[in-house]
């Protein structure tokens, strides 16, 4: 097992993320973004291979960093999705996630999410709420839309928040029934936990997250499930 670390709480790719999976619809209006951190400097490699990728670039006025990811893997869109659903599995793939569940299904495509963390020292124990909206494209791409909605509950666990200041995801079928998964984020850890080490771990623990992900997902039971309206590249 690797090392625990702090981006098994910012990626909750549960990251990070289930969206409602009954059907599929056309993007939403664009809205302006509002207290979103500015990220204008060059990308620096972290680690990358044959099929993994992750790099990082500062985040301008702040110690925070955005971590960009990219994972090529054998799956559907829908054997991906249904893999995020699968709340059960998510502490086999998720380091340090005790437990996650659905809090509120806003729409056949919206939703709002929580997981919770078990603390380890450094480390207090942590929680996560997700408002994430998907969407599929004409070139049959999928992207996840991602915002925090540490605002819809109160919080009575004791345990410190995440705040997710960017998320979003992007599903791009590929040939031979291959998916890129790409993913960027910004997010604050909270607490007294110092910025420069909370990014370290971040980069490492996103690193282990996508070999993970590239071991479990290609046989997963979900690759021989279906969502309705979800259209595959080889249909």
């Amino acid at each position: 097992m690797f090392k625990k670390s702090l981006l098994r709480l910012l990626i909750c790719f549960s990251i990070m993320l289930n969206p409602g999976l009954c059907s599929a619809s056309s993007a939403p209006a664009a809205e302006p973004e509002t207290n979103v951190p500015q990220t204008e400097n060059v990308w620096q490699l972290w680690r990358e291979n044959k099929h993994s990728h992750v790099s990082y670039r500062p985040v301008s006025d702040s110690a925070l960093i955005e971590i960009s990811a990219r994972l090529t893997v054998h799956s559907s869109l829908s054997g991906f999705l249904l893999f995020l659903q699968d709340y059960a599995n998510i502490p086999n793939w998720l380091e340090n996630a005790r437990d996650a569940r659905l809090l509120a299904q806003l729409s056949a495509r919206e939703n709002i999410f929580i997981t919770h963390f078990d603390g380890f020292w450094p480390v207090k124990a942590r929680e996560m709420l997700i408002h994430s909206t998907y969407w599929q494209n004409p070139d049959l791409s999928v992207e996840i839309a991602v915002t925090d909605a540490g605002h819809e509950m109160a919080n009575t666990s004791g345990a410190i928040r995440i705040k997710v200041l960017k998320a979003h995801w992007q599903l791009l079928p590929l040939t031979g029934k291959q998916l890129e998964i790409r993913y960027r984020v910004i997010a604050s850890p909270e607490g007294k936990l110092p910025l420069w080490l909370a990014n370290r771990l971040s980069l490492g623990a996103m690193w282990k997250t996508l070999q993970a992900l590239h071991k479990q997902l290609p046989h997963s039971k979900w690759q021989q499930k279906s969502i309705p309206d979800i259209k595959e590249h080889d249909q």
